[in-house]
């Protein structure tokens, strides 16, 4: 909080307002200049959804469901630098390249004397959705609920971060189809379970004192669990420097073979090395990376939570006070988040 508070926020410091800056005979602009503009044809976003659902019920208790979803979104917004320098190759009479790092603004096509990027931002982007969804419920019978479902589908935009203030995150500004890839969100395959389990309570009829023990110690018993399952998220390979010679930094990696390794290597071995290193070579000087954005897939993700419950019934009038044991990972899962990809 200020010292002077709300009220006087600019207790014993200069007041910057009114701005006068502006009044100077000679104001100083200092330049390269940076600016961000709003594509005058920008469009409100449009998405559509479709769906398509069929239900079965196999017995009293126990029901499928399979259905198709399917999504488009167009005018998603894009930030992308309409000012980035455009590679020239070559060498000069002194044998200089006629690209550099520090020719970078001489090599802008608008303004070349006094500005660096011109943030754009308008509504190029486009998304689409795509995912078969299979789930089945058996409904309580002899003290067991159970669900699970399982989503196979596709998620791909040109841009995954709509936000206006979001930085440009575009390779090469005059290829926005270039951009197209895997979502940022995109799950290819999620598989959810959960289940309930009343345990059967122990003489139930019955009204002798040791009976009566019986059920009160084994009886009121409840387990449940909630086991997921979800593949890799996607990843996008950095080049790490600036081999485009734009100043962007966005530039992607250069693939040469196959990056993806062959199944069942050991957990250590995956450690080490989640992918074909050896696949990616240095991109050549004024180029771009030829991998695709998101184009790399993650660890799986694995988790399991159980529960144990047991209800003491107390009285009609003061309900039932419940002991809890629940279980967060209970067979200790180890989940990787994706690898260095620079």
């Amino acid at each position: 909080n200020p010292v002077g508070g709300l009220t006087n926020p600019y207790l014993n410091q200069p007041d910057p307002w009114p701005y006068t800056a502006y009044l100077s005979a000679n104001p100083t602009f200092f330049l390269p200049a940076t600016a961000a503009a709003l594509d005058g044809y920008t469009k409100n976003p449009l998405i559509q959804g479709w769906t398509f659902d069929i239900q079965h019920q196999l017995t009293e208790n126990w029901m499928v469901e399979a259905a198709y979803v399917g999504k488009v979104s167009d005018h998603l917004i894009v930030n992308m630098d309409a000012n980035q320098p455009i590679f020239v190759p070559g060498v000069d009479g002194t044998g200089a390249p006629l690209s550099s790092l520090a020719n970078e603004n001489q090599r802008r096509p608008y303004f070349k004397d006094g500005w660096e990027t011109i943030s754009n931002v308008g509504s190029w982007g486009r998304g689409s959705y795509h995912g078969l969804e299979l789930s089945t419920q058996y409904r309580v019978r002899h003290g067991l609920f159970f669900q699970a479902g399982y989503t196979f589908s596709h998620g791909i935009d040109t841009n995954s971060n709509y936000n206006v203030g979001a930085s440009n995150q575009i390779q090469d500004s005059y290829c926005l189809a270039c951009e197209k890839g895997n979502s940022d969100n995109d799950r290819r395959n999620v598989f959810v379970a959960s289940w309930i389990y009343n345990l059967p309570t122990p003489f139930s009829s019955a009204k002798g004192g040791g009976e009566m023990v019986g059920r009160n110690l084994l009886g009121h018993w409840e387990f449940s669990g909630i086991t997921r399952l979800v593949s890799g998220a996607p990843f996008t390979c950095h080049e790490g420097s600036d081999r485009s010679l734009t100043g962007d930094g966005n530039d992607r990696c250069t693939i040469s073979g196959n990056w993806q390794l062959s199944g069942g290597r050991s957990h250590g071995q995956e450690v080490t090395q989640w992918f074909n290193t050896a696949a990616f070579v240095e991109t050549p000087l004024g180029n771009f990376g030829n991998s695709g954005r998101n184009q790399l897939t993650g660890p799986w993700q694995k988790n399991a939570d159980l529960a144990i419950l047991r209800n003491f019934p107390i009285s009609e009038r003061f309900g039932t006070v419940q002991f809890r044991a629940e279980f967060f990972n209970a067979f200790n899962f180890v989940n990787f988040n994706t690898p260095n990809n620079t």
